[in-house]
């Protein structure tokens, strides 16, 4: 099942070395920048499977619950599709998102304004459609390699690129909160 250029996903973490449960996450993965987006728990299931308790069997119906919530995902990209944002709304929204991958005392908060992470990085993320402004916001802050400059005491005025998130874990902690923020903005 897909949304114009976004199809959804099953996401399976497992630890090889069996120190943490197989989990099954709902996901969705937009071809055009083959980003992938784990959406969040509040709003869709994800499962978590016991290295004792595996089977075939329990493995399946981990993967059928999490694969029922398919249609629900793909109805809330075509809702946030319907959503125009106003350009302050967006700035408003960006602001945020980074407040969600960065501390507020971090340099990066200060000096990469929220304007550069609702840049598009392609030609047809020009849109101001929640889902839009969701995926280049996304892709900006996972991706990294946005500049900005700022100020070291002692080595004056530096250039900086932001980093992209390194871990599997931290991507989906943050990608789980965006989608969040963007359910907030949805239901305004």
């Amino acid at each position: 099942m897909q949304v114009g250029s976004t199809r959804a996903e099953m996401i399976l973490q497992n630890a090889h070395d069996g120190s943490r449960a197989y989990r099954i996450d709902a996901g969705l993965y937009r071809l055009v920048c083959r980003n992938g987006l784990t959406v969040a728990d509040a709003d869709f299931a994800h499962v978590s499977i016991r290295h004792m308790d595996v089977s075939a069997d329990a493995f399946a119906k981990a993967a059928q619950s999490v694969a029922e919530n398919t249609p629900r995902m793909l109805e809330a990209v075509a809702k946030w599709q319907e959503v125009q944002l106003p350009q302050a709304t967006r700035v408003e929204f960006a602001r945020r998102a980074a407040g969600l991958r960065w501390d507020a005392d971090q340099p990066v908060m200060k000096l990469l304004s929220p304007e550069k992470l609702l840049t598009p990085v392609r030609y047809g993320d020009a849109a101001t459609d929640l889902w839009t402004t969701f995926n280049v916001v996304q892709e900006h802050l996972i991706r990294g390699g946005d500049r900005y400059m700022g100020y070291t005491a002692g080595m004056g005025i530096r250039r900086n690129r932001t980093r992209p998130v390194g871990g599997l874990s931290e991507g989906q902690k943050l990608n789980k909160a965006l989608w969040s923020l963007a359910s907030e903005f949805a239901n305004n």
